[in-house]
């Protein structure tokens, strides 16, 4: 089965507050990278819908600021892939579930901030498209360092998100 790291909301403006998560999620990343296709998710870029490859950032559209705001300590790889979104959950008003179908990918692991809004509506939404979600709950965060709480833990766990953490996860 094909998995993928979806990043969620790692501007600036999210991460602020939260150094520890943000570097976790910063070094998972780089070492998942060869394993799967990593994915930034953000509201920044706008105007845009499909998902396109992180190389595409060397000439943006003139409305493209996500690489300025994101968490300094995060780096955008050239194979890495972008996508839009202009709605809580990345699943709602684009065409993710088609470009996560077109790339084989069948599984999702998610990482981020707003634990308990975008990141937590896109892997509710991701059930609805029939995907295997897994929220790697030591790399998601509503701020201040502070991973999801044991009743919003429940939540995801309810609405048939596998919950653990990174470092159970054998890259």
């Amino acid at each position: 089965m094909k998995s993928a790291l979806i990043n969620i909301d790692v501007q600036g403006p999210y991460t602020n507050g939260s150094p520890k998560i943000t570097k976790a999620i910063g070094d998972f990343t780089d070492a998942a990278r060869d394993k799967m296709p990593v994915i930034w998710v953000c509201m920044d870029w706008v105007n845009l819908k499909d998902a396109f490859s992180a190389a595409a950032i060397q000439n943006p559209p003139a409305s493209v600021k996500f690489k300025e705001h994101m968490a300094p300590t995060l780096k955008i790889h050239p194979k890495d892939f972008i996508q839009p979104k202009e709605n809580i959950s990345v699943f709602r008003e684009t065409k993710f579930k088609d470009f996560l179908v077109d790339q084989g990918i069948e599984k999702l692991y998610f990482t981020g901030f707003l634990a308990s809004q975008c990141l937590q509506q896109s892997a509710f939404d991701a059930d609805k498209n029939l995907f295997k979600k897994i929220l790697l709950s030591d790399l998601a965060s509503d701020g201040l360092d502070e991973t999801p709480t044991k009743s919003q833990l429940n939540l995801y766990r309810f609405n048939n998100v596998e919950v653990m953490n990174s470092y159970d996860l054998d890259l």
